[in-house]
């Protein structure tokens, strides 16, 4: 885990939404229609990072929230930019799941 200051927090939302978000993110990239991108990786929203997501959301608390993170955009630059998910327990960030690295 980082250490990932509060105000690096982006969007909360649910596991499902934010799988359904990175298929989303594919099918535009590719410029492909999402149903055809749904079908072909539905198991696989996160590529060889699923089963690493899978096995982080999984330790969430019925109370905790699950939101988005990233680094500023001058550390992006910097070549020292992170992203990701958070997971946020009584309003303490106690694990996070990180997606890219400059």
């Amino acid at each position: 885990m980082i250490d990932i200051p509060h105000q690096w927090l982006r969007q909360s939302g649910t596991p499902e939404e934010f799988e359904l978000s990175e298929l989303q993110r594919k099918a535009s990239a590719f410029n492909l229609p999402l149903e055809k991108v749904i079908e072909k990786f539905r198991d696989r929203p996160f590529g060889e990072l699923t089963a690493a997501w899978r096995s982080f959301v999984q330790q969430m608390g019925s109370s905790d929230e699950l939101w988005t993170f990233r680094s500023p955009d001058g550390t992006f630059a910097q070549k020292c930019g992170c992203a990701g998910f958070a997971i946020v327990r009584g309003g303490v960030i106690c694990d996070s799941f990180v997606t890219l690295r400059t």
